[in-house]
């Protein structure tokens, strides 16, 4: 599931990825970072909120970013970010309704910023500066 996400983040995005199999932090190149700093600068304004709330809500820069630059779709993204839940899920079993609930928020959620984004992007650049 991960390494075609990472792959295509890396050719996307020309980056490197530092990866791990570990849960603390790994630090990005410099270069890296400099690179997605550059393309979220050039990203019009209004899609700023979206990315951010994706990243929060998926818990990962690279599912919102592959998610809302068309590196993957919706379910996959979903299915991304909830493959934790899912193992926890199978070995300890679903608590009542609130598993439900939260993939349902983050639907909803992820489906509010790709229509905001899908939005934005279709518009001439007449319309993109008009709004701003």
């Amino acid at each position: 599931m991960w390494n075609p996400l990472t792959e295509w983040f890396s050719r996307n995005y020309h980056v490197h990825l530092a990866l791990t199999t570990d849960i603390m932090l790994t630090p990005q190149s410099e270069q890296t970072v400099d690179k997605l700093r550059k393309h979220m600068a050039g990203l019009h304004p209004w899609t700023i909120p979206a990315y951010h709330h994706s990243t929060t809500s998926l818990k990962s820069l690279v599912i919102a970013m592959s998610l809302l630059d068309g590196g993957l779709s919706a379910e996959e993204a979903i299915r991304c970010s909830y493959l934790e839940t899912d193992y926890q899920i199978d070995r300890w079993g679903e608590v009542e309704w609130q598993h439900t609930l939260d993939r349902a928020r983050l639907s909803a959620d992820v489906a509010a910023a790709v229509l905001l984004v899908a939005e934005i992007k279709s518009l001439d650049v007449a319309q993109r500066q008009a709004i701003l």
